[in-house]
């Protein structure tokens, strides 16, 4: 699927699930557990042991219309592992401009992070097709991305950082074109007692939510 159609379906579907687990095994059925739910975007970072083995074992059998990305990619090394593994999307927590280039060589869409409106700016005019504004809890929730859309409008940004069922939508409300969560969408204890028919049913929440909207 060629980038542009990547980046359309990134907007389309709102929701990242940020996968962060102790173990791959762990990280391979907490995805397969979204996609039972219906949650289309599923980000494996590079925390997760063998992290470009379990995107390419999650890319070989995800739901079709589903995508599988890389997150917390920090390096070229990183970034290329995921894109080998079959990655169709790589996201920083920081703005590093040479991932910006790597992933669009190989039609492939990055999302880099800022914080600051300069920071923010930087990494929408770097090529990032959307910046991560990361940690958005610490500065102030949903009425920072309104403020700052403010004078920036039109930059597509994903809020991510402290984000659950209780203030999702307020994000999306606020003109985040997207929201990323982690435990707040994969609570850790359904995943430490192995309960991935939890968190389906858990996940399914967030699904129901958004498309009654």
């Amino acid at each position: 699927m060629p980038r542009a159609e990547l980046v359309d379906d990134l907007l389309a579907a709102k929701v990242t699930a940020v996968v962060r687990t102790k173990t791959a095994a762990q990280a391979v059925l907490t995805a397969q557990a979204l996609y039972a739910a219906g949650i289309r975007l599923v980000e494996i970072t590079f925390t997760v042991p063998d992290a470009a083995s379990v995107i390419d074992t999650v890319a070989q059998s995800k739901p079709s219309g589903c995508l599988v990305g890389a997150g917390t990619v920090t390096t070229g090394v990183q970034a290329k592992a995921a894109l080998g593994a079959g990655a169709q999307f790589i996201v920083g927590p920081v703005h590093r401009p040479a991932l910006i280039a790597l992933a669009h060589e190989a039609d492939v869409p990055c999302i880099m992070a800022g914080l600051t409106p300069t920071e923010i700016l930087d990494v929408h005019e770097a090529g990032s097709d959307m910046v991560k504004v990361f940690p958005i809890d610490g500065v102030g929730g949903p009425n920072y991305v309104k403020t700052v859309l403010g004078p920036l409008p039109g930059i597509p940004i994903v809020a991510s950082g402290g984000i659950g069922f209780d203030n999702y939508r307020a994000y999306l409300d606020a003109g985040a074109a997207g929201v990323a969560l982690g435990s707040g969408l994969m609570p850790p204890s359904l995943i430490a007692a192995g309960d991935y028919a939890g968190l389906t049913a858990f996940a399914r929440r967030f699904v129901a939510e958004l498309a009654s909207t």
